[in-house]
């Protein structure tokens, strides 16, 4: 992989991982907040948020009232669509990098590898 190309996907991954730190901060926080009271302690707080995004859904970690599951919610639609996002992002740049490899669908067939490397108009591709 050429430099041009590390270099584009920094930039375009910047956005996405941005937007999921801030939302394991922003989740951290206000875990922490809500059970401060409750001795909770912030490993929890990010337990509770790195559970709650990735879908893992272990359970509380404290008891939570109704803002404490409204929070929850809130942040569960916004961390996972920000995962799904990021993804998106990294398989859209792998995708292309190997259509521009010349990986394409029936390449692995005992036709494809008979042709690697010979002209197109004997093995057309498509």
């Amino acid at each position: 992989m050429d430099r041009a190309a590390v270099r584009s996907l920094r930039i375009r991954l910047l956005a996405p991982l941005s937007l999921v730190g801030g939302v394991v901060a922003v989740g951290t926080l206000g875990y922490y907040w809500l059970w401060h009271g409750l001795g909770g302690a912030w490993m929890d707080a990010l337990f509770m948020t790195v559970t709650t995004i990735t879908i893992i859904g272990y359970g509380e970690v404290k008891p939570l009232d109704t803002w404490g599951r409204l929070f929850t919610m809130l942040l569960a639609v916004t961390g996972i669509g920000s995962l799904f996002y990021t993804l998106g992002v990294v398989m859209e740049y792998l995708a292309a990098g190997a259509e521009q490899r010349g990986f394409r669908t029936g390449t692995s067939s005992p036709r494809g590898a008979r042709c690697r490397g010979a002209e197109t108009r004997c093995c057309p591709r498509g």
